[in-house]
């Protein structure tokens, strides 16, 4: 689940001024320099989307560049370069995941970043500083690119298309002969380089999918929306897995059995890979952890749900650090509770919680509660229980006006009204310092 994002607008409402500032035709320097100063504004007060903060860093450049500037020209080079280079790094920098690097062309081309940003870029880092009239150009052109590409679907927002990436199944495939071959003959050390390149492979799968989901989950907002993002990566990537051929063999006598709960022959092949996923990408193991239990509580099949359970119990095993034990029978105690009792589920909390009291008496709790079919007449039932409540509420007190006494005296009102947070009419406002009480 996406969590909610914090943007520093009240309401569309006012990120769709600012736009109408910088991009309107009829837009003068007075209003461009509104829409800076809104941004500084919002930028004191909360974190800005990358997109914002490099609106932002280009109109304070621009801004600079007036035709009776005292600034040197290298300043507003300096200046332009800086802009460029920020704007770059902060639309390919989240996307940069693992210990393999990708190019920053290839991540600016699948993003739709102008090649030539990319060389102004490199030049302004490792060359010298490029002419001032192609910085212009450059700095114009990329507030065209923030226009189409982030105000425009912001302000007019619909569901974007499912995102899209190349099938893991090739690599699934290549893996998994490559690792059987060298399971069954550890001297063919040849095989080795061919491994390394193998998962270097899936490590730019990876990134091909962190890039898809970009436009999908929408720009990050700090720690949070990156973190999100990695999670909703490693979901995908956990899926493919448990794709047919994947963790679960497609033969049912390859397969673990509760009697002979043993992965000896999948892990040999599987180990190198799933150990590579998780040094990288520390969001893997809670992913797959999630994916075998949504696996074991959907599937029909006995034999492929057993398997899952065997899987996840080695995760939590092999990973104790990043699925912990708590939080794996936590969460397998919640699904159980949505789906019912499913009796493969409840085996893997028996075997997680082995020796515990207290997960008896939950799997009891458990075992109570029924799961009751939506009905139409609950609808009703909910309505006249809202309704019973909203009259059993008092209305809250009024602040009345003052009253005169009989002795000519102004009457304080008996309850003064509470008030939070709200906005300033024109003529109450007074401009002050920060932090400066009135």
């Amino acid at each position: 689940m996406q969590l909610p994002r914090r943007v520093p607008w009240t309401s569309l409402f006012e990120l769709e001024q600012v736009c109408e500032w910088i991009y309107s035709p009829s837009s003068t320097a007075q209003d461009r320099q509104r829409a800076q100063h809104r941004l500084s504004a919002w930028a004191t007060a909360s974190i800005l989307p990358s997109s914002l903060s490099s609106t932002l860093a280009l109109l304070t450049a621009l801004s600079l560049d007036t035709p009776t500037t005292t600034l040197p020209t290298l300043a507003l080079r300096q200046t332009y370069t800086l802009s460029l280079i920020r704007l770059v790094n902060s639309l390919v920098d989240p996307l940069q995941g693992g210990m393999y690097a990708r190019p920053i062309a290839h991540i600016a081309r699948q993003l739709g970043i102008p090649a030539w940003w990319v060389e102004l870029r490199h030049a302004g880092t490792h060359e010298d500083l490029p002419g001032l009239g192609v910085l212009r150009e450059a700095a114009k052109e990329a507030l065209d690119w923030l226009y189409t590409h982030y105000f425009l679907p912001t302000l007019h927002a619909s569901t974007p298309l499912p995102p899209t990436y190349s099938s893991p199944l090739p690599l699934l495939k290549q893996y998994k002969s490559l690792s059987k071959s060298l399971a069954k003959d550890a001297s063919l050390f040849h095989l080795r380089g061919e491994m390394d390149a193998l998962l270097r492979a899936w490590e730019r799968w990876v990134g091909e999918v962190r890039v898809a989901l970009a436009g999908w989950w929408g720009e990050g907002q700090g720690d949070e929306g990156e973190g999100e993002g990695d999670r909703a990566c490693m979901d995908v990537l956990a899926d493919s897995l448990l794709a047919k051929g994947g963790l679960v063999p497609i033969s049912r006598k390859k397969r673990p059995t509760l009697r002979n709960p043993t992965l000896l022959p999948s892990l040999a092949i599987w180990l190198p890979l799933l150990k590579s996923l998780q040094t990288h990408h520390p969001q893997f193991a809670p992913s797959l952890y999630s994916a075998l239990l949504a696996r074991i509580s959907s599937s029909e099949d006995v034999s492929e749900g057993t398997t899952c359970l065997v899987w996840a119990k080695w995760c939590v095993s092999a990973w104790p650090g990043a699925v912990g034990k708590e939080t794996a029978l936590l969460e397998a105690c919640l699904l159980l509770g949505e789906t019912g009792g499913n009796e493969l589920l409840r085996t893997l909390v028996r075997l997680l919680g082995e020796g515990e009291e207290k997960v008896e008496r939950l799997l009891q709790v458990v075992a109570g509660q029924r799961v009751s079919a939506w009905e139409e007449g609950d609808v009703r039932i909910m309505e006249d229980r809202l309704e019973r409540l909203q009259a059993a509420v008092e209305p809250s007190p009024v602040v009345e006006t003052q009253e005169k006494g009989d002795a000519g005296g102004d009457v304080p009102p008996l309850v003064e009204e509470v008030r939070g947070w709200r906005l300033l009419e024109a003529q109450e406002w007074s401009a002050r310092p920060i932090g400066w009480v009135a």
